[in-house]
């Protein structure tokens, strides 16, 4: 006897694709995440590029700490130690990259990479100029390839009447010089296209502190509580 069994019939399911819309709408969703993201993620990095910069600033103001221990009680850049500071701008003070090469020199800073702020993209009022790191501190290299990111106030020594925790000695530069023909309360604008964006800077101060300070005029408000800003002079 044959008996046969019948397998119940049953039909193939085939998965079941999005429709246009569905996935216009998971677009949509996915660019309106993006949106609230991107801004959040921005500001986290440039938060820690502000870190690494102020690291970077404490590295140097150590090294012009022991190179002042050093030289005569003076910070790079005086130059001349014997006479009075009571002569203005300080108009005989040479470049910034000067001051690196002696603190380089004197073996206290020998990485390039250090005069440089992370968040430095562009140099010069054009503001068209790549930052560049400086292969060595040789003076057409560093002085003409690489770039600094600071702003340095030269004339500072362990006898200065200036409070050391508000005194302030480097700073994150603006695009536009600032330089010894420029003083306290008349220095140009940081603008949008400078290190960390208009209205903040960090500032290494006398006592070897850094912070970062944000101020509608930040390139005027760290030398607002300076005693005597005409024996200083502010060098880029």
């Amino acid at each position: 006897m044959l008996v046969s069994f019948h397998r119940p019939f049953r039909r193939r399911q085939h998965d079941r694709g999005f429709t246009l819309i569905e996935l216009l709408v998971v677009i949509a969703i996915i660019s309106i995440l993006a949106a609230l993201l991107f801004p959040a993620v921005g500001t986290t990095l440039e938060r820690g590029r502000r870190t690494a910069c102020r690291s970077n600033q404490r590295q140097l103001g150590l090294a012009m700490m022991q190179f002042m221990d050093n030289n005569g009680g003076w910070y790079p850049f005086k130059t001349d130690p014997t006479t009075d500071l009571n002569d203005g701008f300080l108009n005989q003070q040479y470049p910034l990259a000067d001051s690196a090469r002696k603190l380089n020199d004197a073996g206290l800073i020998t990485e390039t990479r250090m005069w440089l702020c992370p968040s430095d993209r562009v140099d010069g009022p054009a503001n068209n100029q790549k930052v560049k790191v400086a292969k060595s501190f040789a003076q057409n290299d560093f002085l003409g390839v690489g770039n600094i990111s600071f702003v340095y106030v030269a004339g500072h020594s362990d006898r200065s009447q200036e409070n050391p925790s508000s005194a302030p000695v480097l700073a994150d530069e603006a695009n536009v010089l600032e330089n010894g023909n420029l003083q306290a309360g008349n220095m140009p604008s940081i603008g949008a296209n400078d290190n960390h964006g208009a209205g903040f800077r960090n500032v290494l101060r006398l006592d070897g502190s850094v912070s970062g300070l944000e101020s509608p005029d930040a390139a005027n408000a760290i030398y607002s509580n300076l005693v005597n800003a005409a024996v200083l002079q502010t060098v880029d």
